[in-house]
């Protein structure tokens, strides 16, 4: 099984002096165009699980440059 860890936990951002509120986003990339109607069981299951994650620990995933809440409401 393959994990991974995305650190979703910085406190404060600066940039010269100027404040920043950082939201973490996972970009998936894929040469496949991804339709929720041509999905298969196991990969709607993987995306719900994904979005779950991704609503818990606040951080957005994109898949092709679409947020994942747009594939998956």
């Amino acid at each position: 099984m393959l994990k991974m860890i995305l650190f979703t936990n910085l406190k404060e951002v600066k940039i010269e002096e100027k404040t920043y509120s950082p939201i973490a986003v996972l970009k998936l990339t894929s040469d496949i165009r991804y339709r929720k109607d041509k999905l298969n069981i196991s990969q709607i299951e993987t995306l719900k699980r994904l979005k779950a994650e991704a609503k818990e620990n606040n951080f957005i995933v994109k898949l092709n440059n679409r947020n994942l809440t747009e594939i998956m409401p």
